[in-house]
Order: structure tokens, then sequence, then C-alpha cells
């Protein structure tokens, strides 16, 4: 449904700013893997955010990471919140070795 509905419109969208030379960030909620390469597809830069609780970060990085910028790659829902400032020091140097 996504691809014969949202896509044709959101690449409508994405054409103007790409036409402008623009980069694209796109906001969604939730497990998009299924549709990351029609996002790269599209033109899509920078996907946002990329919530560990729910996508794979290291395979979204393996696969895409050198066509698209994931930003976001800290769990917001438990780490940020709840987590010691210890855990959130341990939970960024983690992503950095990505």
């Amino acid at each position: 449904m996504w691809r014969s509905l949202i896509k044709p419109r959101l690449k409508r969208v994405i054409d103007v700013a790409r036409g402008k030379g623009l980069p694209v960030a796109l906001h969604s909620d939730g497990n998009v893997s299924a549709i990351v390469p029609d996002l790269i597809e599209l033109g899509v830069s920078v996907l946002n955010p990329v919530q560990p609780l729910c996508m794979d970060v290291v395979e979204l990085k393996e696969k895409y990471g050198d066509k698209l910028c994931l930003w976001g790659t800290l769990d917001t829902q438990y780490l940020l919140p709840f987590g010691s400032r210890r855990d959130v020091e341990l939970g960024v140097l983690n992503r950095s070795k990505l």
C-alpha cells in the first residue's frame, strides 16, 4: 500500500527539494526497514529517527550507510530518559564505532 499510494506522492515532494540541490531528511517513527531501499531511490539523504528498539542499526549501517545518513540511533524510550549518565555515554560510544 505504501508503494502504490504514498511513494509516488512523496517522490513529487522530494523531487522539488532535490531539484533545488537540497538534501532530504525524512522523519518516520517505527520500523521502516522494509522501505529504506525505496527511500534511497526517492532521494532521501537522512533517515530520522532510527529507533534501535525496532530497527537493527548495525544492519542498516552495513547495508545503506554509504547511501544514507542514519540520525538518532540512541534509544529515546528507555536509555535517554531512564539510563544513568554512564549508560548514555556507553550508548554514544557504541554508536560511534559503527
